[in-house]
């Protein structure tokens, strides 16, 4: 009975701070179950989490020499977990960095084109001024030349009427 009594009272503490430990970790046991720390980030959540669990732990009054025992077995219980989530954690934040990368790369590709696009319309409003340009020219040049046509035409009838004068001139001038 001595025996027996002994183990009860060893047993009490134990199963006190169990309880005790349980109703503290409830709310990190909920966000477990609801994948909270499933997301980039989600390990450093997590320590945080199983952190404030041990602090609020540690303020559990009455709790006996069993103390670390119990929560020693708690935090073993939670080995697997933590590995679990430190994983995910890992495999999302390194695909999130390609996202990333890709997202960058992409901006990177639209800001090229965009920039190419813009030289392009540039290129294309130059050629279009060098063409109006060059049209101008072409048409001053055909107008000079119609004019040194017609001034040409003109200075030649002119000598070829006084030339003409001149021959008539002599073909009734009276011979001396």
């Amino acid at each position: 009975m001595k025996e027996n009594f002994f183990l009860q009272n060893a047993e009490a503490p134990v199963k006190y701070c169990q309880a005790e430990l349980r109703q503290i970790s409830g709310p990190l046991m909920e966000s477990i179950l609801r994948g909270t720390f499933s997301v980039p980030g989600g390990h450093n959540l997590y320590m945080e989490a199983k952190n404030k669990v041990e602090w609020d732990y540690e303020l559990v009054s009455r709790k006996g020499v069993k103390v670390n025992k119990v929560l020693q077995s708690f935090l073993q219980s939670l080995a697997a977990i933590k590995e679990s989530i430190l994983q995910a954690d890992k495999a999302l934040t390194d695909g999130e960095k390609v996202i990333a990368a890709e997202h960058a790369k992409n901006q990177a590709t639209e800001k090229e084109q965009e920039l190419l696009r813009q030289k392009l319309k540039e290129l294309q409003q130059i050629m279009e001024a060098q063409n109006r340009t060059f049209q101008e020219n072409i048409a001053q040049l055909q107008e000079k030349m119609e004019r040194e046509r017609e001034n040409l035409l003109s200075e030649q009838e002119r000598i070829l009427e006084q030339q003409l004068k001149i021959s008539l001139h002599r073909a009734w001038a009276v011979p001396d």
